[in-house]
C-alpha cells in the first residue's frame, strides 16, 4: 500500500529510524469515510492501481487519495490523478449525478470541504443552473 501513498511512505520511513519495536502499529485517525474508505483504497492498491470510479464513489476516493498523498510523486498510477480526471467530466454529468456525488460527501464533509471538492461540486451545480436558464 505504501507504494501508492506518500503519507504512508513517510510514516514507515520514520518508524524505521526508531529503535526496533516489535509489532509496530500505524494508526490513521479520522480516515475519510472510516473503514469503508480505507477498504476502497486497499482495493485500489491490491488491484495494481485500478479501480472503477463512479459518481457515487469519486468523492470518497478523491478525499482518501488526497489524505494519503496518493500523487504522481509517489506513483504514476495514482488515485488522486484518476479521480481528478473523472471529476473533469462533471460538466457532462446529469443533475442527479452531481447530487449523488455531493450527498456522498456527508460522512467526510470536512475533508471534502478542505480539499476543495465541495467547492467544485457547488460550482458545477451553479453551472447547470446557468446552463438551463438560457433555455
Amino acid at each position: 500500500m505504501s507504494a501508492f501513498s506518500g503519507k504512508l511512505k513517510k510514516i514507515i520511513r520514520k518508524q524505521k529510524r526508531k529503535p526496533q519495536i516489535e509489532d509496530s502499529i500505524i494508526e490513521l485517525n479520522d480516515f475519510p469515510g472510516g473503514p469503508y474508505g480505507f477498504e476502497q483504497v486497499l482495493r485500489f492498491c491490491y488491484s495494481h492501481g485500478r479501480v472503477e470510479i463512479t459518481v457515487s464513489n469519486v468523492s470518497l476516493l478523491y478525499c482518501c487519495a488526497f489524505f494519503l498523498g496518493m500523487t504522481e510523486k509517489t506513483s504514476t498510477s495514482n488515485l488522486l490523478k484518476q479521480t481528478e480526471k473523472f471529476l473533469e467530466g462533471m460538466f457532462y454529468w446529469s443533475w442527479n449525478d452531481i447530487i449523488v456525488s455531493l450527498r456522498s460527501c456527508e460522512p467526510f464533509f470536512s475533508y471534502a470541504d478542505s480539499y476543495g471538492l465541495i467547492q467544485k461540486l457547488k460550482f458545477e451545480v451553479l453551472a447547470k443552473i446557468a446552463q438551463n436558464s438560457h433555455m
